[in-house]
């Protein structure tokens, strides 16, 4: 599944990459009935929330139904909410957990994405759940922000109401200047 990575201060520019992102995946070759499925997760927390209504639009305006954006808040309750402290937590959680499963094929990705994603801290709060540390204490430590490794984990991110089939994620983390 291949994923790509969106970094904009201009939500504009942003819905245009991805956008353009959609289009190429959208000249794939036809996998199955129904070809390729095109799943779109953007992190909806600030400039995100624009550029995945825009996203979305785009593609109902261009009769591509066969692309589901999903405007994605991490802050939300968990699929699992007595176990996760929200749905960060448990995306953190599931790609630590295909790391220690050698699940996931990680040789492709860069140092720097490496060190983003080994660099968050988690603890369990006292009401059982399994939570990760502030966005800010990471940037704090890293001295940038995590974006890399944050689009990462969104990316294969299937929603409840999302079907199964042959697909795509393209992932967008909001540009966050630190």
């Amino acid at each position: 599944m291949p994923q790509r990575r969106s970094r904009h201060d201009d939500p504009i520019k942003a819905s245009g990459e991805i956008v353009n992102a959609i289009r190429e995946y959208r000249n794939w070759p036809i996998i199955g009935e129904g070809g390729v499925r095109i799943r779109v997760n953007i992190d909806a927390i600030g400039v995100g929330w624009g550029v995945a209504g825009r996203v979305k639009e785009v593609c109902e305006e261009n009769g591509w139904a066969d692309v589901e954006v999903n405007a994605v808040k991490v802050s939300e309750q968990a699929s699992k909410p007595d176990q996760y402290k929200n749905l960060r937590a448990e995306l953190w959680w599931a790609a630590r957990e295909a790391c220690h499963d050698k699940l996931w094929d990680l040789s492709e990705v860069d140092d720097h994405c490496i060190n983003e994603l080994t660099t968050p801290r988690w603890s369990e709060n006292s009401s059982g759940q399994i939570e990760v540390e502030k966005r800010e204490k990471i940037v704090a430590r890293l001295k940038r922000s995590p974006d890399n490794a944050s689009s990462l984990i969104l990316a294969p991110f299937v929603p409840p109401k999302s079907s199964v089939g042959e697909e795509v994620s393209v992932s967008y983390a909001a540009g966050r200047r630190r």
